[in-house]
């Protein structure tokens, strides 16, 4: 029980690589003593087999994935983070900043639903790019209708799959 409330608690921090961790210490959200114990924690945690199964293989088709053209949209992509996560959406962002055809690749390993793509364009402009996964429809929308065209891919996936 209590291995996996301690685990699980971590569950975000073992999903990070250590690029990952280097990136956010790059960007100023955290020091390089918590970057070192996070690597040293996350390595002790896998060593010893610490991690739960139900952490191991989450269902992510729930969350929203964030996708950053280059290190300098970080910024913009954590505030548009805060506000998917302020209405209780779950959401990576991805820090290693690879080209954008590999972070596509990746939300679509964890089975995301929908992506959301950050550029100069979009930070430009107050909005962002979403894609749905599914039907692999994107388009371009102004942050102030984010959350409703969320609900709508959501509502749109659920459809169907009841129709299947």
């Amino acid at each position: 029980m209590i291995r996996s409330i301690f685990a699980s608690s971590f569950s975000l921090i073992l999903k990070c690589s250590l690029a990952s961790i280097k990136s956010l210490y790059n960007l100023g959200f955290l020091s390089s003593l918590n970057v070192n114990r996070i690597s040293i924690f996350s390595l002790f945690l896998k060593t010893y087999k610490l991690i739960p199964e139900e952490i191991k293989e989450k269902d992510y088709t729930d969350t929203i994935y964030i996708a950053s053209i280059n290190e300098d949209m970080a910024k913009y992509a954590f505030e548009l983070a805060r506000t998917i996560r302020d209405e209780d959406f779950p959401c990576i962002i991805d820090y290693k900043f690879k080209n954008l055809k590999n972070q596509l690749k990746r939300a679509s390993e964890l089975g995301v639903l929908i992506v959301l793509i950050v550029g100069p364009d979009e930070m430009e402009n107050n909005g962002v790019i979403i894609k749905n996964m599914v039907s692999e429809e994107q388009k371009t929308i102004l942050l102030d209708d984010l959350i409703d065209e969320i609900y709508e891919i959501i509502d749109e996936n659920e459809e169907f799959e009841s129709d299947r």
